[in-house]
């Protein structure tokens, strides 16, 4: 027995005894049961073609999606690949991520510390490792930005594209030495203490105007 005739007789079987509250082709119940055997029969194979095509049609424009959404990948680290290999000295700030403690039900965990660089106009998404007895224990996902007039870095704990918690920089004219900020995010069930996080600018060989960023990535 092939799989469409295996799937028409199930949905039948479904069908008489009440477990399937739809039916194929937008039926109602009444409509269905005035039906023979062999129309129903027809119309369920009329139902799977249909929905075979239109899983078909959604695979396509998922991939096509996926296609659009690797190009404009590609195209941003090119972007800000050449903007790093231009910068000039205040382009480029390095983020320390010194320390934190992270709510999970009624414990606290460390943060593990990490450091990252930011170009103006760049947003970088990365995961932060929460440490339990030394060892990671879990990991969030924090996105750091720093504005393209270079005024402020803003550091997101939830997906930017939406409203949520972030520390929000100010460039105090300083940062040629590192200054750092500190905040709590206090909530019942998911705050973090003592976020504590060090700015300031990446020195730029002004003659060749290289950058040691990888080490910082």
């Amino acid at each position: 027995m092939n799989k469409l005739k295996l799937l028409i007789m199930i949905t039948i079987i479904l069908a008489f005894t009440g477990c399937f509250r739809s039916y194929p082709m937008g039926l109602s119940e009444k409509q269905w049961e005035r039906l023979s055997t062999a129309e129903q029969t027809k119309l369920t194979t009329q139902q799977y073609e249909l929905d075979k095509k239109h899983a078909i049609e959604r695979e396509k424009q998922r991939r096509l999606r996926m296609q659009f959404l690797e190009k404009q990948r590609i195209a941003e680290e090119n972007r800000i690949s050449e903007l790093y290999a231009k910068a000039q000295y205040k382009d480029i700030v390095i983020v320390n991520f010194y320390r934190a403690l992270y709510q999970v039900s009624k414990n606290w965990y460390p943060m593990q510390p990490d450091t990252i660089t930011l170009i103006r106009g760049e947003v970088k998404k990365f995961k932060i490792n929460i440490l339990r007895n030394n060892r990671s224990y879990r990991t969030e996902t924090i996105w750091a930005k720093y504005d393209i007039q270079g005024t402020k870095v803003t550091v997101y704990l939830d997906n930017p594209n939406y409203r949520g918690r972030s520390m929000v920089i100010l460039n105090n004219g300083r940062w040629y030495k590192e200054r750092r900020y500190s905040k709590n995010f206090l909530e019942k069930y998911n705050s973090i203490k003592d976020m504590t996080i060090g700015v300031r600018y990446l020195k730029v060989n002004s003659d060749a105007l290289t950058i040691d960023v990888y080490k910082y990535k």
